[in-house]
């Protein structure tokens, strides 16, 4: 993990997915919102929100928690946190685990369907822009999603 990311303890935990239900997401998404308002300046609070959707991808890339709810989770999270704020954090997460599962394709090769099963879940209900996606994830990212097609 990014040494940024070392600053703040995450929400999301493997105990904390292991019986995910709606109080669970509400909590979340409290928790995220409330920490991301009290953070001291916006550095601190894109930290916290790159964080916490890391670690909520991470659980749904390793399939902890259905693709489904981590996109009903950021969609409930937009809702409480400014739109253009959780794109852009949500963007480059994605753009990092997507690293990470083009990285391990070979000894990993389930992350690759796991990676575009996420980024259609997020896409269709519409916590980021896929124009916003495709401008800021590399090439090959952007193929295991599933969003371009290689050449």
């Amino acid at each position: 993990p990014l040494l940024l990311f070392n600053m703040h303890q995450p929400f999301i935990t493997e105990a904390s997915v292991a019986d995910w239900n709606d109080n669970k997401k509400a909590d979340f998404v409290n928790h995220v919102s409330g920490t991301v308002s009290a953070a001291q300046n916006p550095s601190e609070s894109d930290n916290i929100l790159h964080r916490e959707l890391y670690e909520l991808l991470q659980m749904g890339m390793l399939g902890k928690i259905t693709h489904e709810k981590v996109a009903e989770c950021l969609s409930a999270l937009g809702e409480k946190v400014p739109k253009e704020m959780i794109e852009e954090s949500l963007c480059d997460v994605l753009w990092l685990v997507g690293e990470e599962a083009v990285e391990l394709k070979d000894s990993k090769p389930e992350l690759k369907g796991s990676l575009a099963s996420l980024a259609n879940q997020i896409l269709s209900h519409k916590v980021a822009n896929a124009d916003l996606l495709k401008e800021r994830v590399s090439e090959e990212v952007l193929q295991e999603m599933a969003l371009i097609k290689s050449a």
